[in-house]
C-alpha cells in the first residue's frame, strides 16, 4: 500500500528475519537502523540457518519461542 508503520524495535545483538526462514516465506517487513555510527549486520542464508537449527535443539527452541512471542506481541498491538 506504500504506507509505513513502526511495528517493533530491536536492540544490539538481537536478530530478525527468522519468521521468513522458519516458514519459507518472503520477508514481511523492512528493517531500518536508527543509530549513530557504524551498524554491523550478519546475513545468514536459509541453508546456514537450517544447519544452525539442526546443530542445536536449544537454539532451535529459543528461535521458535522468540518468533512466537513476537507474533503474540504483534497481534496484541493491533
Amino acid at each position: 500500500s506504500g504506507r509505513s508503520e513502526h511495528v517493533d524495535s530491536r536492540n544490539p545483538g538481537d536478530y530478525f528475519g527468522e519468521t521468513g526462514l522458519l516458514t519459507n516465506r518472503p520477508r514481511t517487513a523492512t528493517v531500518l537502523a536508527h543509530q549513530e555510527g557504524d551498524v554491523v549486520v550478519l546475513v545468514m542464508g536459509s541453508r546456514d540457518f537450517e544447519a544452525m537449527m539442526e546443530e542445536s535443539k536449544a537454539t532451535e527452541m529459543h528461535v521458535a519461542q522468540e518468533m512466537l512471542q513476537r507474533l503474540i506481541n504483534l497481534a496484541d498491538a493491533q
